[in-house]
């Protein structure tokens, strides 16, 4: 059958296999749902105040010719996900207190994570490589089999395996000695 305009032209028709064609935007009211699955496992709708893309058996695919795209309330791309399962962030990516963020998986994954506040932490394999920890000595810590492929500038540094020592680096005795008479 068929709902025809007032001038004769189908705006409505559902067809013998139960295609249903709409010629114009379907509108519903804040919290109306399209309800898909045999037991409306998956939902659209919006309740009034947010968009919402409800699933609630197995897993929810998203996919598209090209890259996709989530965009901001501006029409600003904020996150790409390209063919080649590349992501490109335009803004800040922030990581939660508490939480990971894992660069190759597994139990011995590589990853970074800040534990507590104020404290950034670089795990190589599972085992702690780094640490950052914004105080009043503005830390950082490296840990044992760490080599550098250049050089590496602080003015003083801690060993994590000797608390009380102290390495003295080149940057830190040629500020000691700035202006002072060498003898040779």
């Amino acid at each position: 059958f068929a709902v025809s305009d007032i001038s004769g032209v189908p705006i409505f028709d559902v067809n013998s296999s139960g295609l249903s064609t709409f010629d114009g935007n379907v509108n519903l009211p804040d919290s109306k749902k399209i309800l898909l699955g045999t037991g409306n496992d998956f939902q659209l709708y919006h309740d009034g105040t947010h968009g919402v893309l409800n699933n609630t058996t197995g897993n929810l695919y998203t996919s598209a010719l090209g890259a996709l795209m989530f965009r901001t309330s501006l029409n600003v791309t904020a996150l790409t996900l390209d063919a080649s399962r590349n992501a490109a962030f335009t803004g800040d990516v922030s990581l939660i207190t508490g939480k990971q963020l894992i660069f190759d998986g597994g139990t011995d994954a590589t990853y970074i994570s800040e534990d507590i506040a104020d404290r950034l932490r670089f795990f190589v394999g599972g085992a702690e490589f780094m640490r950052f920890t914004e105080d009043t000595a503005d830390t950082v810590s490296i840990f044992k089999d760490t080599t550098f492929s250049t050089q590496a500038f602080a003015t003083t540094a801690t060993s994590s395996g000797d608390a009380s020592s102290t390495l003295t680096t080149k940057g830190y005795v040629d500020s000691l000695i700035t202006g002072a008479t060498i003898y040779r």
